[in-house]
Order: structure tokens, then C-alpha cells, then sequence
């Protein structure tokens, strides 16, 4: 459904239990098309063409954005030409590093040798088994000489092939998966990485509810409908797409919060609430307790006190 915009797949019923259990066989999407009058799509079978319909027990198709023309948001469509293109060059890139890999032999003749001689030697540069060779005359100042050159390109056409192949590149990501984050970006941006985190994971949370609609309304009520007699008795299936906390950039956060809790206590400053000044950056100091610095706590200790004893400071 990805590429395409939808996936049909037929449910085979086993019967042969106290429950009846459905298997999803898929079907190939080549062999369906939409019909334009019914507002349906239509599965080419070895019985004869049969409306597919979702949710009747027989057929799921899961199409995220919808039956009607939903194919044309699915990512073949924009990945088809940069895929054609960047084939091309390809192609067309190792024929030029073929022809720059395998300069053109220069026969150099003399401009008066005799015919015989210069076609015996244009034969036999010829014949040594490269891809090409041209036969030169020289001037009239080297009109006895003889000698072998190559013909060798040094222009930097190259690198046009490269960035259009990049380029081709990143649309074709960037059609499949929206971000380009592991492609592109190549430096620790903070900002960047925010930002195209949030695209992946709205994608990820927008394919979740897709799949959890077409399991309950095509899958998992025909089962309660078979099974106990009312559709209304289907679970949901539900999916946990929340993501990761990054736990190397909390403590980070802790400990620069720490030490700003710290340069506040040195510049005289006493925070009345700290729980809620923590939370600003996403970090919960839970029961907080107010104990003397470990300096203070050491010095106490020394003069014989208990370094233990807590002040309150609020």
C-alpha cells in the first residue's frame, strides 16, 4: 500500500473448528483495476472479473487514502520518473567512464612517408586490441618520424552525473519515507533533527490508524459477525507508536540544569518552586530535598555535627 495507494488480499475461512478463523492470502495488484462506474475495484479471477468489497468477509483492502483515486498518493507515482532518470544516468555515466577509461591511440605518421609503410603502421596500432584508433600525420617538420600518443579527455563532466544522481536520490527518499535525515543531514543539528523526526513520526502514527481502521472494520468484525453473531463485539487493534525517550539527551539536559541550579545558588538566587522551573525543560525532579552542599555537609562534619541534618530552605 505504500507504493501503490492500496493492497487487496482475499480471507479464506477455516471452518472446520468451534471458531472460525480467516487467513489473508494476498492478491496481486496487477490483476485489479477500478472500475470507473461501480466506484469499486475489480479482481481479474480464474471464475471471471469480481468486485472487491471491503469489510463483506471475503476481501480487505487496505487503502490509507481512500478507494477513489487513493492510487494516485501512493509513492510509485513520484518515484517513478527519478527512478527512470537516474537509470539513465547511470547508464550514460559508465559509458563516459568507460570512454575516459580507454583513451583513443594517436598513430603519429609522417606527413611524406611512404603509403606503404604509414597503412602497415596504422594497422598494427590498430591491432592492439584497444578500443580505437586514429591515424595523425604530422608536419613537415617531422615528416620521417613515427610515434604512438594517446588521445585522452580531461574535461569534468563527471560531476554532473554525480549531483543529478544525488538528486535523484533524495526525491526518491523523500517520496517513500517524507525525511531525508539519514541521507542528507550530515551534521549534529539539533533543530534538523527535531524537525524531521516529527515528519517520520507522523508518518509512522498516520500508517498506525490506517491499519488499525481496515483491521476492525474488514477483519476483526466479519470475525465477530461469523463467530458470536454481532459486528459490534470486534476489538481494535491499537498500536504503541510513541517513540523513544533519547535518554543521552535527557541527562544532558539534567546535567546542565544542575549546573544552573548551582551558578543560581552562587549568584545569590533561591528558586521557590525548582519542581516546576525543572519542568520547563522536560525534566521531573519528583520529591525534591533540600540538603546543605557537600562542602558545607563536610565542614559539619569535621567540627563533629551530623552532616546529615537538613535545612529548609523554603
Amino acid at each position: 500500500p505504500e507504493m501503490l495507494g492500496f493492497s487487496p488480499a482475499q480471507q479464506i475461512w477455516d471452518l472446520s473448528g468451534d471458531i472460525a478463523f480467516a487467513r489473508l492470502v494476498p492478491f496481486h495488484p496487477r490483476y485489479t483495476y477500478y472500475h470507473w462506474s461501480y466506484r469499486c475495484y475489480v479482481a481479474q479471477t480464474m471464475d471471471g472479473q469480481v468486485p472487491v468489497t471491503p469489510g463483506d468477509g471475503t476481501w480487505v483492502l487496505h487503502a490509507p487514502h481512500g478507494s477513489h483515486r487513493g492510487w494516485m498518493r501512493g509513492s510509485v507515482w513520484p518515484v517513478a520518473p527519478w527512478w527512470l532518470a537516474r537509470a539513465y544516468a547511470l547508464r550514460d555515466w559508465a559509458r563516459y567512464s568507460e570512454r575516459h577509461g580507454m583513451p583513443i591511440i594517436k598513430a603519429l605518421t609522417p606527413a611524406a612517408g611512404d603509403p606503404s609503410e604509414m597503412d602497415a603502421f596504422g594497422a598494427a596500432v590498430a591491432s592492439l586490441g584497444q578500443e580505437s584508433a586514429i591515424q595523425l600525420p604530422q608536419g613537415v617538420d617531422k615528416q620521417y618520424s613515427y610515434d604512438v600518443d594517446f588521445l585522452e579527455a580531461s574535461d569534468q563532466g563527471w560531476q554532473s552525473f554525480k549531483e543529478f544522481i544525488a538528486t535523484c536520490s533524495t526525491e526518491e527518499t523523500l517520496a517513500i519515507m517524507s525525511q531525508n535525515l539519514t541521507t542528507e543531514i550530515k551534521e549534529g543539528s539539533m533543530a534538523a533533527a527535531r524537525v524531521h523526526g516529527d515528519v517520520r513520526q507522523t508518518k509512522v502514527e498516520a500508517k498506525a490508524r490506517a491499519w488499525e481502521h481496515t483491521i476492525n472494520q474488514q477483519m476483526a468484525r466479519p470475525f465477530a459477525e461469523m463467530n458470536f453473531g454481532d459486528p459490534d463485539l470486534a476489538v481494535e487493534a491499537v498500536w504503541d507508536v510513541t517513540p523513544p525517550e533519547d535518554l543521552k539527551m535527557m541527562s544532558e539536559c539534567a546535567q546542565a540544569l544542575g549546573n544552573a541550579f548551582n551558578q543560581m545558588r552562587l549568584a545569590g538566587i533561591k528558586l521557590s518552586d525548582p519542581r516546576k522551573f525543572a519542568k520547563q525543560f522536560g525534566v521531573d525532579l519528583g520529591e525534591v530535598e533540600h540538603v546543605e552542599p557537600v562542602q558545607v555537609a563536610a565542614k559539619i562534619a569535621q567540627e563533629g555535627g551530623d552532616a546529615n541534618v537538613t535545612e529548609d530552605h523554603t
